[in-house]
């Protein structure tokens, strides 16, 4: 199973809910923004994490955008120790009482970093089980969903500080459901997660419909496409950050800015866009809704050059706000 980490700049949806997404449509819409998925699989999880969603698996590995870490590439005696301290600290300011789910799934300790730092897992370990969140010894504890739920949380934390001296770029990413799930538990501790859930949510306003799209169909948009991308993620990484700086109320209010924005900016582009054809006759391939297997050049490209930027109408900070939004907007015209 190939899981060596290449020394590349490239930047991964780090998946930050175990080792199967919670759906196919999910998983393949996300490399439209980012150069691949990256997932964390102990080799005693290979089986599992195969069969769990084949043939996207296999279309990411034929497109080459599928990463395979293993705890050894993520995982060294240092983080280890900071991962085990972030939970520490974590579950003794939490509240577990209520009427929360108390199921309970498995958690390899090898994920913490048992391979490196035997005694400070066993300790972490010992910690849980003497608050009636885990049991068992050995290479696998039966955990607390919740608990699995901010060990997940931590490790993609330091993956991403990990992946820059690896040389790749990890960000964690997760549904919006899933999202939902650890504000709702663990509230601030979350606050900072930003980035794949302002995507996750431009995705879900557009309606960006991927499910019957091949994946090299969505790897081939993408590059054709990575200047207005590379706007996009700028735009995002900026807006992630001052997010992070606001508490949960004024991240809920900001949010729902974005999402009346988002409509609006495709309104003002698909209004263009017909301006645009009615004025010159040109043919916005975009605009026009054709389906990508029918095109062959830069749909966002064509988007700001005829659809957008010709337009003297639109102010500077319109102009801008366009720009930042041309890819996702694009996107949401050719899969629909």
């Amino acid at each position: 199973m190939d899981h060596a980490i290449s020394a590349s700049p490239k930047c991964y949806a780090y998946y930050s809910d175990g080792i199967s997404w919670e759906s196919s449509d999910w998983a393949k819409s996300m490399l439209l923004f980012f150069d691949g998925i990256a997932v964390l699989v102990p080799e005693r999880e290979d089986e599992a994490f195969e069969h769990s969603d084949e043939a996207v698996i296999a279309g990411m590995r034929k497109a080459e955008c599928l990463r395979v870490l293993r705890p050894t590439d993520l995982v060294d005696a240092q983080t280890a120790g900071d991962i085990a301290s972030d939970v520490e600290k974590i579950v003794a300011a939490l509240d577990w009482r209520g009427g929360e789910d108390r199921a309970t799934d498995s958690l390899y300790v090898e994920k913490l970093g048992s391979h490196v730092a035997g005694r400070t897992v066993d300790r972490l370990a010992s910690n849980l089980r003497d608050r009636g969140l885990a049991k068992g010894k050995g290479a696998a504890l039966e955990v607390d969903r919740r608990v699995i739920m901010l060990v997940l949380s931590v490790i993609a934390a330091h993956a991403q500080r990990r992946g820059q001296a690896l040389g790749v770029q990890l960000t964690p990413a997760h549904s919006t459901r899933s999202w939902a799930h650890r504000r709702e538990f663990l509230g601030e501790w979350v606050r900072r997660d930003q980035y794949a859930h302002i995507i996750n949510t431009d995705v879900e306003t557009l309606r960006i419909n991927v499910g019957p799209i091949p994946v090299d169909e969505l790897v081939s948009f993408r590059e054709q496409n990575r200047s207005a991308l590379d706007q996009y993620r700028l735009a995002i990484a900026l807006l992630a950050k001052d997010l992070a700086q606001l508490d949960l109320d004024l991240q809920r209010v900001a949010r729902s800015e974005r999402v009346e924005s988002l409509k609006e900016a495709r309104r003002e582009i698909e209004r263009s866009g017909r301006e645009y054809l009615s004025n010159t006759g040109g043919l916005m391939c975009a605009v026009a809704g054709l389906v990508w297997t029918c095109i062959g050049h830069d749909i966002a490209g064509a988007l700001l050059a005829g659809g957008v930027l010709a337009f003297d109408a639109l102010g500077t900070s319109s102009q801008k706000r366009l720009h930042d939004l041309s890819y996702v907007i694009s996107a949401s015209q050719v899969f629909q």
